[in-house]
């Protein structure tokens, strides 16, 4: 099935091959070991310093389009149609470039992989909920001025157990402003008040996860009124512990409700790749065929492309059949 994945973290989704480029010599034991986690870890914060020693690796312009292109491989392997890919860039200066240049970069790679692979993708730049207000002030300011170019969105992300969404209020206005679209983790590893803040304090289009929502009946009817997306990442919520299992994760109650949802992987190292996120949900809850196909409309309606793209995408989506695989 075509498929379209909204939430997916670039940086964290660079693998052995793209690390290979800066130390020819890893292994994949010594790569698994440094950078994979294991399927079940005790809680978001213990996942981000898995990923900060993975981020950390990616600091120089040879490493950073090597992920690109690793990235892009994978997801035309997987059969991703459209893809949009976000990182913080102010994460990948450790090596002298700056946040304009990381951004120009991975912006320019992208592009040359897009034509390469036949993926569309748009990018999504990042501030991070640990970093001072300034520091988002730029991030917005950058997904701004790169508006003419692939970069279409701002988020935060990060911890979101010992941050809070509201120290970035400004940053989001500034870009809202910009007529930059917006999406925020909210309603994962935070309850559903989290996702109130989101919408009507930093005026998301998406929410990145927010399967706490069937924690508040206001909020899931107001969702299914408004018909605001969420990015649904199963396995990752599991692998965090803020979902249960695979059969007793919301998104089942969230489809059922009528939510507007995508299924995506989060990231492509430290969680796995989006088809064993469908795998999962077919494997292990008999998700049926047609849900899918629902999933992928209700995300690239929901997508930060434009209309013209949306409407060719979903066409494609809507006429592929089982018989075409």
């Amino acid at each position: 099935m075509p498929k379209v994945e909204l939430h997916l973290h670039l940086d964290c989704s660079a693998g052995l091959r793209t690390l290979r480029t800066a130390n020819p010599s890893l292994t994949v034991e010594q790569f698994e070991d440094r950078y994979v986690p294991p399927a079940r870890i005790p809680d978001l914060p213990t996942f981000l310093d898995r990923a900060a020693a993975l981020v950390g690796e990616l600091q120089t312009e040879q490493v950073l389009r090597a992920m690109v292109e690793e990235t892009m491989d994978g997801l035309a392997a997987d059969g991703v149609v459209y893809a949009e890919p976000r990182f913080a860039p102010h994460q990948h200066t450790a090596g002298g470039l700056n946040p304009r240049e990381v951004v120009s970069i991975v912006e320019s790679q992208l592009r040359s992989a897009t034509s390469r692979t036949g993926v569309e993708a748009r990018l999504i730049l990042c501030t991070l909920m640990h970093y001072p207000l300034d520091i988002s002030i730029e991030v917005a300011e950058l997904t701004a001025e790169f508006r003419d170019t692939l970069v279409t969105g701002f988020d935060v992300a990060g911890d979101a157990v010992n941050y809070e969404l509201l120290a970035h209020r400004e940053a989001f206005t500034l870009a809202r402003e910009s007529g930059v679209s917006i999406t925020v983790h909210a309603g994962e590893a935070n309850g559903p008040e989290s996702v109130w803040v989101a919408l009507d304090e930093l005026g998301a289009d998406r929410i990145g996860h927010g399967i706490r929502a069937v924690d508040d009946r206001a909020l899931l009817d107001r969702l299914v009124r408004q018909q605001t997306h969420l990015e649904i990442c199963p396995r990752c919520n599991v692998q965090i512990g803020t979902a249960p299992s695979i059969p007793g994760h919301p998104v089942h109650e969230l489809r059922e409700a009528g939510v507007s949802l995508g299924i995506s992987s989060d990231s492509r190292t430290l969680t796995g790749s989006i088809v064993a996120e469908y795998a999962a949900l077919v494997d292990e809850t008999a998700w049926e065929l047609e849900w899918m196909r629902r999933a992928n409309l209700d995300a690239i309606e929901a997508s930060f492309v434009e209309r013209s793209a949306k409407d060719r995408i979903a066409e494609r989506i809507r006429e592929w059949s089982p018989n075409d695989a």
